[in-house]
């Protein structure tokens, strides 16, 4: 059976409109990661931590139970070294994110008001 042009231009269309749908996804869903960076770089950073911490331990498990040390690659090194950064950059945005205002002001400041009252059983020590 011979396809005619018709069938390639709604395969190449559906391609398109495919490779466009995720595009758009990935400029949404990093709009929304910036934005959650922008107004609450705590909890991004605590994101990005959970996040290394388990594609990390899922590129290694998965690579573990197939193969053994010696069959270490260059791209399994690439994977292992990124996870690595991405733990760093997050604890440093967890960091970051504690010397915020707003976080200051909505958790720290709080869960110290609740603590001294139980510690000191008064209300004269406060931040």
């Amino acid at each position: 059976m011979v396809y005619g042009g018709a069938y390639f231009k709604v395969i190449g269309f559906t391609i398109i409109i495919y490779v466009a749908g995720i595009t758009l996804g990935l400029i949404f869903g990093a709009s929304c990661l910036y934005w959650m960076k922008k107004n609450h770089q705590f909890w991004y950073g605590m994101f990005e931590f959970i996040f290394a911490v388990l594609s990390g331990f899922i590129s290694i498990f998965n690579f573990y139970s197939v193969h053994v040390w010696s069959d270490m690659t260059t791209t399994e090194i690439f994977i292992r070294t990124a996870a690595f950064y991405l733990i760093v950059r997050g604890i440093n945005n967890m960091d970051d994110g504690l010397g915020k205002p707003f976080f200051q002001d909505v958790y720290i400041k709080t869960k110290w008001r609740v603590l001294s009252r139980l510690l000191f059983n008064n209300n004269t020590h406060t931040l």
